[in-house]
């Protein structure tokens, strides 16, 4: 398992599926299966393939674990389209970002793992546009929807790589940002959203700032 480590043939995130594996071997558990990447030697350090892992674990005499007599299998490819498939599933065809149902799961998560941790405080912002059936009427669906996609292309490239960014409404987001320290870095966030949207609109939709709208709020889990 050290080994492994050290010498990064496994990477850091899968670690805790390798220590699983190492604890399933070494419990008395007839077989073992897992699945995380692996990078083989002489691979470069970053090169980690998906390889899913069976073993059954021979015992001693005394009914100890002695050996796993294990079979690597390479899933790189079939694990890969998994990974890509659910993750389409959880996301808006049209502008990439994540479905209402997949925002709703995570901020429950986030909220119920950090109940009893006051030190943690999170933020989130609702964004709505509004007059967006108008903008459709004026200006037509195609034009409607490269807007949404811009706003949300420029929303993302502001977000820290923790925060969430979601589409929940046909013109309504929601970002969700973890591990807030206090209320002036959703102000900040939210001046940087209005800049950058009001420039989007601006420059090809006649409307006024108060086309658009948005809510913040910061609430403890």
């Amino acid at each position: 398992s050290s080994i492994a480590k050290s010498q990064r043939y496994v990477p850091f995130t899968d670690w805790y599926k390798f220590d699983e594996l190492m604890v399933e071997c070494r419990s008395g558990l007839g077989t073992v299966d897992k699945e995380f990447r692996l990078r083989q030697e002489g691979q470069k350090n970053d090169d980690f393939k998906w390889h899913r892992i069976r073993g059954r674990v021979i015992f001693d005499i005394e009914g100890n674990p002695d050996k796993v007599v294990e079979t690597f299998e390479n899933i790189d490819e079939a694990k890969k389209m998994e990974i890509r498939l659910a993750d389409e599933k959880m996301r808006d065809p049209l502008t990439k970002l994540y479905k209402r149902p997949y925002i709703n799961q995570f901020i429950d998560e986030y909220i119920e793992s950090n109940s009893e941790d006051e030190s943690k405080q999170a933020g989130m912002l609702v964004i709505d546009i509004d007059d967006y059936d108008k903008i459709i009427d004026d200006m037509g669906i195609a034009f409607g929807e490269e807007i949404l996609k811009n706003i949300a292309e420029d929303v993302k490239e502001m977000l820290f790589t923790t925060d969430l960014v979601g589409r929940i409404g046909s013109n309504e987001f929601v970002v969700f940002m973890k591990d807030i320290s206090q209320i002036r870095d959703i102000e900040k966030k939210i001046k940087d959203i209005d800049k950058n949207a009001c420039a989007e609109m601006g420059a090809d939709v006649p409307l006024s700032r108060d086309r658009k709208s948005g809510s913040a709020g910061m609430p403890r889990p």
